[in-house]
């Protein structure tokens, strides 16, 4: 298949203004399966203090007082470790996205609904950053499809993929809100329940599914990353065409 052409009759990668996102794809979707593996982590060590939790409740002895604390102690270490990767994961996803921007400008100049700068403040600008980055991420999606039929036209990719990305991590974040609030009513000390058990099982619960969301959000985010990448260099002649079952989820 013949690569699409820029204004100056050359193909994209041969006029030297197209990037390949390809290497920061990959760095990203690393950092996004750390990410995907902590929060596993997190939730399997959340059904184990949920039952040493119960445990307590029908009776305290050291060994479940001291299970429940090592638990605890575990927890909130994961806990750290998940914010500082997620931090790292955010910038690296940014830098990548701003480049996958600036690709799509060339691909399919101003049909884009949301300009360069929004890629990074979007995140940033509160009520907006609940679709802005999405909504960037559609167009680029869109503006990166290969082009078919004689006067190159580009397909219409289904945006599922994206949606369900979004909708996970959307999800995560309103769990993640909510959870704050019930270990604020539910406190666990030194291994000692101080309230309700049933309090603080539900606290654990709803942190087990935010655990649950941020893992597919992961999972849906690498493929995301990833056929983004391939779709722009494919357009831009340096791989062959991504297949057409790759693009269809």
């Amino acid at each position: 298949m013949r690569p699409s052409l820029g204004a100056d009759g050359r193909c994209f990668a041969c006029a030297g203004a197209y990037r390949s996102p390809a290497s920061l794809g990959t760095a990203t979707s690393v950092l996004l399966g750390v990410n995907g593996a902590l929060a596993l982590a997190v939730a399997v060590l959340d059904v184990v203090d949920y039952s040493s939790v119960g445990a307590l409740a029908g009776g305290t002895t050291d060994t479940a007082d001291d299970s429940l604390d090592t638990m605890l102690a575990l927890s909130n270490a994961l806990n750290v470790l998940s914010v500082t990767v997620l931090v790292a994961t955010a910038v690296l996803f940014i830098i990548w996205l701003y480049r996958v921007r600036e690709n799509a400008e060339l691909f399919a100049p101003g049909t884009h609904q949301h300009g360069k700068g929004w890629v990074i403040g979007a995140w940033f600008t509160p009520i907006v950053c609940l679709w802005f980055p999405w909504r960037i991420t559609v167009d680029c999606w869109q503006a990166s499809a290969p082009v078919t039929g004689p006067y190159g036209e580009r397909q219409i990719l289904s945006q599922g993929l994206l949606s369900s990305w979004w909708t996970a991590g959307i999800g995560g974040l309103i769990l993640n809100r909510i959870t704050a609030a019930s270990v604020g009513a539910a406190t666990v000390a030194s291994g000692d329940v101080d309230t309700d058990v049933a309090a603080v099982q539900t606290s654990l619960v709803l942190e087990i599914a935010e655990s649950a969301f941020t893992l597919a959000a992961a999972v849906l985010a690498i493929l995301v990353v990833r056929r983004l990448s391939a779709m722009q260099d494919a357009r831009a002649g340096l791989t062959a065409p991504v297949p057409a079952a790759m693009m269809t989820v």
